[in-house]
């Protein structure tokens, strides 16, 4: 029996000057459980660019309007801290798991507030291992983990 691929979006997907680049793009490749489904920047041009340079099926110059894709289960942010909390409450508003680059916020408050929201597994620049423990949760139970 094949398990379903998690589909994974990545906020801040640029090509140039982005974490998703040296940490993210890997760690995604490295688990079969999951799938880079789409990628979004600011920009259509560097949007376009990401998808074609690390094999997304989709790209988004709004990266809200990735959030709220029903062809997204994942999201997970590549953008500089003061960025962080409007994506991340979004992206939990709209139901989905969340992964976040630590610190989840500028400061104690918002760190928090997106907390609250889901249950907090920050990483730094290693991902594969709390992404590998994810498949196996997002598996027994969609949605059962967050942050």
């Amino acid at each position: 029996m094949t398990q379903k691929q998690i589909r994974v979006g990545i906020v801040g997907a640029d090509t140039n000057a982005s974490w998703a680049k040296v940490s993210h793009i890997p760690a995604i490749r490295g688990l079969p459980c999951l799938k880079l489904a789409a990628v979004a920047t600011r920009h259509e041009h560097s949007a376009r660019e990401a998808a074609q340079a690390f094999g997304a099926g989709r790209w988004f110059s709004d990266p809200f309007a990735m959030i709220r894709d029903e062809q997204i289960d994942l999201i997970t942010m590549a953008v500089k801290l003061p960025a962080h909390r409007e994506l991340v409450l979004d992206a939990l508003a709209a139901g989905k798991a969340v992964y976040s680059e630590a610190p989840l916020g500028r400061n104690v408050e918002e760190t928090g507030e997106n907390g609250q929201r889901g249950r907090c597994v920050p990483y730094g620049d290693r991902i594969a291992g709390p992404l590998e423990s994810s498949c196996a949760a997002c598996r027994s139970s969609k949605h059962s983990w967050r942050t």
